[in-house]
């Protein structure tokens, strides 16, 4: 059976790992000596309200993306009984959002995303390697960022994200009132030494 990112498997029914493309992340164990697979269990995510409220308690600057028609999103709603963050492409339809405060713009929609009665169509965050949606707008040292960036850790491009039920692997907060973060694509990649899970 093949998965992607962070899986339950029959080996590990109740708790979600995932292999790993790097050896070096703490906490990696190896699959089987010699092998040059590793491992990982993967993390309890973070409310992302909480994590959001902290990350912009000294120096708030907007959040919510703004849709075709110049609304603003929803900050989070659910559909279908599950959890979104301001735009999402993850519905089965194309990316949209409800709209925050229809009596603020107009050229929404209003029809065919009940329960909502105002919605439109916006431009999803950027993805990450393990599917977690970017911030749209995050703070690092003291400086604002958007989606996928370099930074000065030399790590390669990442973003703090909207942990949610489909983001499972991010890595946890390095410093207490940062958020859950993950490295973004820059080429599909996958550790030769690794079977499928």
């Amino acid at each position: 059976e093949s998965h992607e990112g962070c899986a339950y498997t029959a080996d590990s029914p109740n708790e979600k790992w995932c292999y790993l493309y790097e050896r070096d992340c703490p906490g990696a164990k190896e699959s089987g000596q010699g092998t040059g697979c590793y491992w990982e269990k993967c993390p309890e995510i973070r409310p992302y309200q909480e994590c959001r409220e902290e990350m912009w308690d000294e120096s708030p600057v907007p959040m919510v993306p703004k849709t075709k028609n110049g609304c603003d999103c929803m900050g989070n709603w659910s559909y279908y009984g599950l959890q979104y963050y301001q735009c999402s492409a993850k519905t089965g339809w194309p990316a949209w959002c409800p709209i925050a405060d229809p009596t603020a713009c107009a050229g929404y929609s209003t029809m065919g995303r009940e329960p909502y009665q105002a919605w439109d169509e916006c431009t999803p965050p950027e993805t990450t390697v393990q599917g977690c949606s970017c911030f749209y707008n995050w703070r690092h040292e003291g400086e604002v960022l958007n989606g996928c960036q370099e930074t000065s850790e030399g790590r390669g491009k990442w973003c703090y994200v909207m942990a949610g039920e489909d983001c499972f692997g991010a890595s946890l907060p390095e410093h207490q009132h940062e958020c859950y973060w993950d490295f973004c694509p820059e080429k599909q990649i996958k550790n030769p030494n690794c079977p499928e899970m």
